[in-house]
């Protein structure tokens, strides 16, 4: 996965940190292409982190984050808790169970995600 999502960004001329967790949350494989922002390795290991424990893209937490009357109060409790309500991360799962997840970061919300489907879909097919 971490292979075809470098591949993926380098067509498009992207910049990612690229993460792969198990379901526990721990990190699998890892890659930071050159000219990514460093900020991105912790961004990349905690959309991958936290895809795997909530199973569920980390889009779904950063709109619920994002949304209402309390959504700072939410996104600080989020992120006390350790979660990382951004965009770019993907539960990886196996005959419907969530087996890990992936994540990109350094690109826009957009890319970062679009970049960990491709990866994920072209190991998955």
């Amino acid at each position: 996965m971490v292979e075809a999502c470098k591949a993926y960004a380098e067509k498009h001329n992207w910049h990612v940190s690229i993460a792969v967790v198990d379901g526990g949350a721990s990190l699998m494989a890892f890659f930071r292409m050159d000219d990514t922002s460093i900020n991105s390795i912790n961004s990349a290991l905690q959309k991958a982190k936290t895809s795997a424990l909530i199973r569920l893209p980390t889009k779904d937490l950063a709109d619920r984050a994002s949304k209402g009357e309390d959504a700072a109060l939410l996104a600080a409790q989020q992120l006390a808790m350790g979660f990382y309500a951004a965009q770019g991360g993907l539960p990886i799962k196996v005959d419907g169970i969530v087996a890990g997840a992936i994540a990109a970061s350094g690109e826009s919300p957009e890319r970062d995600e679009e970049c960990a489907r491709v990866a994920m879909q072209a190991v998955l097919k």
